[in-house]
């Protein structure tokens, strides 16, 4: 990594995180709860050893919680993709690097066959047959992109300048993959520390490739995006933080812009029973694709643009999704009692041997 890169990277971290504590409301519970875990024992205290970050999806060290790797049933996936996409295309975006040493990929003709790579693969081949093949983008911001998964095989394919917003440790782990992945290809990137007055430029956002910042930094009122995207992290936001996304949105969006939600259909993990039903869209928006995304029967993949609707409106889609939701909604009476067995199952057993039977009783519920 080189030097200059290196200092930005682990600065922007200190100044986000320390700034973090100002707006305290916009990591929420379940975020909180993740980040708190490891933001003293590795990130504040031994953030300048490269090994952490070289090894960050290693057991998922520093990536839990934006990591769908899996221990079994990749293979499954990655035939089940080849069913709903052209194989050239699968496999000139798996990636030839593992950038974080994740143990949980297998190896396939010099390629590494990644869970999730794979999701993001089936992703853009949605938006290119929608949307990349058809229309000029230049602009794309990825809210809650994790550590850089879909932007990776994004930038792959498309000259894009490409913004991620999200925590102060997350835009620590993406900027790094990122970098690591494209630092042969003279891409520019944009942190936290080489930002004034929490700022973001429409000469910025055509100046760089990526631009890796936390939530509180705004967009200066003529900036324009041609893609939002929020892939699976909406969903456990509380909904002041969603209906505060969706002005940004709404007010930096491009005329005939789109927006990828990809959400559960219900998920309570913030204190709230957050639903995509309630998610709100004003009534601009055409709907595009409404369909349950790949892999996941309870989250749905839906691609808006932003125009008059002239077919499907985005509120009549919504309600339509009344029944799904349903079925999808737990018993919270249920939900509460596993909370407590958990908790007394913690308290009487070793973590070795919960760890035994979770791998034993393995269920996949990103």
């Amino acid at each position: 990594m080189e030097e200059d890169f290196k200092n930005n990277l682990f600065q922007s971290y200190r100044t986000a995180s320390k700034n973090l504590s100002k707006v305290a409301e916009l990591e929420s519970k379940y975020w909180e709860k993740f980040n708190s875990e490891v933001r003293e024992i590795y990130f504040d205290k031994k953030l300048e050893d490269l090994n952490l970050l070289e090894n960050f999806r290693f057991d998922k060290s520093l990536s839990a919680g934006i990591d769908d790797a899996i221990d079994e049933g990749i293979a499954d996936a990655f035939f089940h993709l080849l069913k709903e996409v052209k194989e050239d295309l699968v496999m000139s975006n798996l990636d030839n690097k593992n950038i974080g040493n994740c143990n949980r990929v297998l190896n396939y003709k010099d390629k590494y066959i990644d869970y999730v790579d794979l999701f993001h693969i089936y992703v853009f081949s949605q938006l290119n047959d929608s949307i990349f093949s058809k229309d000029k983008i230049s602009s794309i911001c990825e809210i809650g992109g994790g550590f850089g998964g879909l932007a990776r095989v994004i930038k792959n394919n498309l000259d894009v300048s490409y913004i991620m917003i999200d925590l102060p440790e997350t835009n620590l782990l993406s900027a790094y993959y990122l970098y690591e992945n494209f630092k042969n290809e003279n891409k520019k990137f944009l942190l936290y520390n080489q930002i004034k007055d929490n700022k973001i430029s429409v000469e910025q956002l055509h100046s760089y490739d990526f631009i890796i910042i936390p939530p509180w930094v705004v967009f200066e009122k003529d900036l324009k995006i041609d893609l939002f995207v929020n892939c699976r992290s909406m969903m456990e936001m509380e909904r002041k933080v969603i209906r505060d996304y969706f002005k940004i949105i709404h007010g930096h969006t491009n005329q005939n812009g789109y927006f990828l939600n990809i959400n559960r259909y219900h998920k309570r993990t913030v204190g709230q029973a957050i639903k995509l039903i309630d998610y709100p869209y004003d009534r601009d928006w055409e709907v595009l694709i409404s369909q349950k995304a790949i892999f996941f029967d309870h989250i749905h993949f839906l691609l808006t643009q932003r125009k008059e609707p002239k077919e499907k409106s985005i509120h009549s889609v919504l309600e339509g999704l009344l029944e799904e939701t349903k079925k999808h909604t737990p018993n919270y009476f249920y939900s509460e009692l596993k909370k407590l067995v958990r908790k007394a199952l913690t308290f009487f057993l070793t973590k070795s041997f919960l760890k035994k039977m979770k791998q034993f009783f393995l269920v996949i519920d990103p």
